[in-house]
């Protein structure tokens, strides 16, 4: 899959980054059935001399995810979830 991102807005910039004439194009191939390569491209010719890229392959676990965005401390969840059930168990208020 391609991502192609551009017309950039200047709402939010930091030292002039980004302007109206960055494209970003981000690709997702899948290597094998664990793993899956994430890579960028970025081209500013207002900020940049040249276009850079980068790859990072990404591999699969057997966990669970949780959103962290939504929860603080959320790598703790199975744990703090299973202490409060325990307490509750006891018939402890959580």
């Amino acid at each position: 899959m391609v991502v192609e991102t551009k017309h950039y807005n200047n709402w939010q910039t930091l030292y002039g980054v980004p302007t109206e004439n960055l494209t970003v194009i981000e690709t997702f191939r899948r290597d094998s059935n664990n793993k899956m390569i994430y890579g960028f491209t970025v081209d500013d010719p207002t900020v940049f001399s040249a276009q850079f890229s980068g790859e990072y392959a990404l591999s699969r676990i057997n966990e669970n995810i949780y959103e962290y965005a939504c929860h603080e401390g959320n790598y703790g969840m199975v744990g703090i979830l299973g202490g409060a059930r325990r307490l509750e168990q006891l018939g402890l208020e959580p």
